[in-house]
């Protein structure tokens, strides 16, 4: 049995919190693309509701915009074409909402999660993007 010291029980704990499932993109065809998640009606509710302060949840908004995403990903035929790379990206969702297209999700690409996508996948900040529920 291990003994941990108190002091380095600490520093794990705030890790053990903040820690959520990372996921992968099972259908790069459930990317939707053309939403601006700042112009996305329940888009900001829904991370309202994830627990994120205003500041975090207009970031997450700036950052999910297709202007941002790596040039892999940023046009319908980059995306078929890295089709089987995208499936490797490491995703965490933050939140998820019905639409019209039916139930969405918002989740982040952290790049730091993501380290081993070829180039034209990799991003130097996170980014964030709304993918049908069932292509995670």
């Amino acid at each position: 049995m291990y003994r941990w010291s108190f002091p380095a029980l600490l520093l794990l704990f705030p890790v053990l919190l903040s820690a959520q499932d990372v996921l992968h993109i099972a259908d790069p065809a459930a990317i939707l693309p053309s939403t601006d998640l700042g112009k996305e009606a329940g888009a900001k509710a829904c991370l309202k509701e994830a627990g994120l302060d205003d500041a975090v949840a207009d970031e997450v908004l700036l950052l999910g915009t297709t202007t941002t995403w790596p040039v892999g990903l940023r046009t319908d035929s980059a995306r078929t074409a890295n089709a089987g790379a995208i499936r490797n990206y490491n995703v965490r969702r933050i939140c998820e909402h019905s639409t019209d297209a039916g139930m969405v999700s918002i989740v982040a690409v952290r790049a730091l999660d993501n380290l081993h996508m070829p180039e034209d996948l990799r991003s130097r900040t996170d980014v964030y993007m709304l993918v049908r529920s069932e292509g995670l």
